[in-house]
């Protein structure tokens, strides 16, 4: 778009797979749309709206009314909420991130988050308080992700600490998170049970840390089924 530059983000990969993202999001493209731009017919079919805190961060001020109108869209279409924090202390402060990620709480149906980012939003670190704060809202599933320590979920009175998937190797972990909530949120839509969601999101976590880049590592389903040893593998 003229007069917009591209967004872009520059990438720091240390040797044991961690990193730094470094952000250049000012001005760009994604700061033009609007509320007038959302319509009915965008979510007609959806099943799931997934929203983060990025897009807020980006120019919280305008987006926060863009989400509020995409989001009761959705909820008008009985359209499930998931949300993952995805708080950038680069692009916005604890306060600013707390603000605005607690207006869009009520609306959730799925809290996908690590242990840092629920201590911006609920004050605390400890996961069954931030279940319990989670719960009082009305969030019907709650993710906590924690790396290699694997993940912890809850769903209609159950908690369950599930053990992480080995990676082969770890190459870069950047990604690995957003991985995790494609797996956690395609488990929901099918109803697994909560056991069953994790174990096939930490899978896809542990897939795509051994691979270099953001979205080079995201699995095909298949891919998924054929590690989980559901499926044997077919060259395409």
């Amino acid at each position: 778009m003229e007069g917009y530059p591209t967004s872009v983000h520059f990438k720091e990969i240390l040797e044991d797979g961690s990193g730094s993202t470094y952000y250049y999001r000012s001005n760009s493209p994604t700061s033009t749309l609007t509320v007038d731009e959302l319509s009915d017919s965008q979510f007609t079919g959806a099943k799931l709206l997934h929203i983060t805190g990025v897009f807020l961060a980006v120019d919280k001020n305008k987006n926060i009314s863009v989400l509020k109108k995409a989001v009761a869209l959705a909820k008008e279409h009985n359209m499930l909420i998931s949300l993952d924090p995805n708080i950038r202390l680069k692009m916005w402060s604890r306060e600013e991130a707390r603000e605005a990620l607690t207006e869009f709480l009520p609306y959730v149906d799925i809290l996908l988050t690590g242990l840092d980012e629920a201590e911006v939003i609920f004050g605390t670190n400890d996961p069954k308080r931030v279940i319990e704060e989670s719960s009082k809202l009305g969030i019907s599933y709650v993710a906590i992700k924690q790396g290699e320590n694997g993940s912890i979920g809850y769903h209609n009175h159950e908690f369950i600490e599930s053990a992480p998937v080995k990676p082969k190797k770890v190459v870069d972990t950047v990604g690995a998170g957003d991985g995790f909530d494609a797996g956690f949120i395609y488990g929901v839509l099918q109803q697994w049970p909560l056991e069953k969601i994790l174990h096939f999101a930490n899978t896809i976590g542990s897939m795509v840390v051994s691979v270099s880049g953001d979205n080079e590592g995201l699995p095909y389903l298949d891919d998924i089924l054929v590690r989980l040893g559901e499926k044997m593998y077919i060259e395409r």
